[in-house]
């Protein structure tokens, strides 16, 4: 799943630091918000990994989030003797 929490909980530390630099109130109300949109989509991000990590455990067919990898050295050959 693209997206990682931990990545958007940084952007978000780094908005806050910037609101706390802020020398306007609207500089300071944007970069607030910027960290709670960063924060908010964290939390998004964590919910739908749990999500998929619990659908995974049920149906690891149908909802795995690992990617297939295909052995094409092995695939359709066949050694002759």
């Amino acid at each position: 799943m693209p997206g990682d929490p931990k990545e958007c909980r940084m952007h978000a530390a780094n908005c806050r630091t910037l609101a706390a630099q802020a020398t306007s109130p609207s500089a300071k109300e944007t970069f607030t918000h910027l960290a709670e949109t960063w924060e908010r989509l964290a939390a998004e991000l964590e919910s739908a990994q749990t999500f998929l990590k619990a659908m995974a455990a049920a149906d690891p067919k149908k909802f795995s989030d690992a990617p297939v990898v295909v052995d094409r050295s092995k695939a359709g050959h066949r050694h002759r003797g």
